[in-house]
């Protein structure tokens, strides 16, 4: 595991994002291939009674595809994102939708979510097992979690805080959190890993 930190609280770091998106007239972009590839790994059905959590959904290209098959809610520190997101997605934003808010921060939240998404979000969150345990808490029984994260290959620098780390390494972390690993799908120089919520015996 190798993880780079240079902002250690939200505050700033929600002000980096902005000033940063701001610069980029925009958000880091998926292309929808991308995300169908994404939804497709996890098995994301074409059913709107499911719910989907995107943790970190930028300016809602993941979504934008995530939503023609389920019903979705969006969270994203970044009030900037959270401006892209609204422009991007345009009516399909419904009351609820999207959120301005860290994963770290919904342990309360009344909803529990069928599948739960980050896409290249995970590994920038400040406290890592508060977030993989309200994931854990926001799964419904038998849900899935999808994580798409950097492996030891990525060297790639453009945000503050990073943490890249090997499959051995995610599927024990998130195996802490009663989250265990079905699947690793390895994408260049990411991986994707696929868990079902489970309890550790």
């Amino acid at each position: 595991m190798n993880e780079r930190r240079t902002i250690d609280n939200y505050a700033d770091l929600k002000n980096w994002y902005d000033s940063k998106y701001s610069e980029m007239n925009g958000c880091w972009f998926t292309p929808p291939e991308d995300c169908n590839r994404h939804l497709d790994a996890l098995g994301v059905p074409l059913d709107k009674s499911l719910y989907l959590l995107d943790i970190g959904c930028g300016g809602g290209h993941f979504l934008n595809e995530a939503m023609k098959r389920v019903s979705c809610v969006g969270i994203e520190p970044s009030e900037k994102a959270i401006e892209f997101s609204k422009r991007h997605l345009g009516e399909q934003v419904g009351p609820g939708s999207l959120l301005l808010n860290t994963i770290e921060e919904m342990a309360s939240y009344p909803q529990k979510f069928h599948f739960i998404t980050s896409i290249g979000s995970l590994e920038h969150v400040l406290d890592l097992d508060e977030a993989l345990r309200v994931i854990h808490i926001l799964l419904k029984p038998n849900g899935k979690f999808y994580n798409f994260a950097p492996n030891l290959k990525w060297v790639h620098e453009d945000q503050p805080n990073e943490l890249r780390a090997d499959p051995e390494w995610w599927t024990a972390k998130l195996a802490e959190h009663g989250l265990i690993v079905e699947r690793v799908d390895e994408w260049n120089d990411s991986n994707a890993y696929v868990c079902k919520w489970g309890m550790i015996l």
